[in-house]
């Protein structure tokens, strides 16, 4: 979670990030962890733009298992953003009143260029799966 934190990961990034980290993880595995721990990695996440559905009576193990297989790109209801925002920060470009939004009134951010993941250009040229032998 420190990297995470540390890189400033949120949204689209924040959750492959997680997904790629944690995709041989089961709900068994989350539940060895604390749930103190499993709170707050569930919290970070949510505050900074996963969408984790809030379901009174479902375990942090759970809502972790179930981000590994969601779409990495969810379109936030202004109900959800009500839910996250009322509960501390939410550093999301969803966020319409925080410096990571798209829709902020000022100018875009190193921060908010740096979130689109960058595809090596080994991976989209087309002349890539040719040998060169």
């Amino acid at each position: 979670m420190n990297v995470w934190q540390n890189g400033e990961y949120r949204d689209e990034a924040l959750i492959e990030a997680f997904q790629e980290d944690f995709a041989e993880w089961t709900i068994k595995l989350f539940d060895i962890a604390d749930r103190l721990l499993l709170r707050d990695l569930r919290d970070h996440l949510r505050q900074n733009g996963v969408f984790i559905e809030n379901r009174p009576g479902v375990k942090y193990a759970k809502q972790l298992e179930n981000i590994l297989t969601q779409d990495v790109e969810h379109n936030w209801t202004e109900q959800e953003i009500e839910f996250v925002t009322k509960r501390g920060a939410f550093n999301s470009r969803f966020n319409t009143k925080n410096e990571y939004s798209s829709q902020y009134p000022g100018e875009r951010t190193e921060k908010q260029d740096e979130q689109v993941p960058v595809i090596p250009e080994i991976f989209t040229s087309k002349n890539s799966s040719k040998s060169k032998y």
